[in-house]
Parts: C-alpha cells; structure tokens; sequence
C-alpha cells in the first residue's frame, strides 16, 4: 500500500469549519451522502451568541489550516447578525484574507 503524500492529501480532502450549533447538521449530511473526503472542525457553539468573536476564530482557524488542505469551506450563517447578511461572520472573517 503507498503511502499518501502531503500533497495529495491537500488535494483530496475539504475542511469545514462550521458553527458547533450546526455539527449534528454537517455530520448528518456528511453520513447520508458518502462524504469521506470531507473533515470537519466545529468551533465553539458560544461563538454563536458571541458574533464579534466569530470572524477572528475563523481567521485564526483558516491560517492553520491552509498549509493542510486547499479547500476550506465555512458553515456559518447569521450567527447573532439579526439577519443582516451584510455582517454574516463568514464575510467578516474573509475580507482582508
């Protein structure tokens, strides 16, 4: 059996980093559609009722993960926005990057 490289490893995996309110949801998702190929790392779920911390976690989180996989996806939604998309965490978190 050959051993898999660091490289293809970052090819042929995907990181989620996704709101710990919404893990039972990811993993579900993950289980009913096969998706071995996609790692997920929750944050903290009080991040959710702290949104001014949500942007600067995932920040944090990106940048350790960006050497280890080449696709990194956020599952955020309007975490503490009030539904003003305009201040998602995720845009937050991207802007600048």
């Amino acid at each position: 059996m050959s051993k898999i490289t660091d490289f293809e490893f970052k090819k042929s995996r995907i990181l989620i980093l996704g709101c710990g309110a919404l893990a039972q949801e990811i993993i579900r998702l993950k289980q009913l559609n096969s998706w071995d190929h996609i790692d997920l790392k929750c944050l903290d779920a009080s991040l959710h009722n702290r949104p001014h911390l949500i942007a600067p976690t995932i920040r944090s989180e990106i940048k350790k993960y960006k050497k280890t996989y080449e696709n990194i996806f956020i599952a955020y939604a309007d975490c503490g926005t009030s539904g003003d998309g305009s201040r998602a965490p995720c845009m937050l978190a991207l802007q600048n990057f």
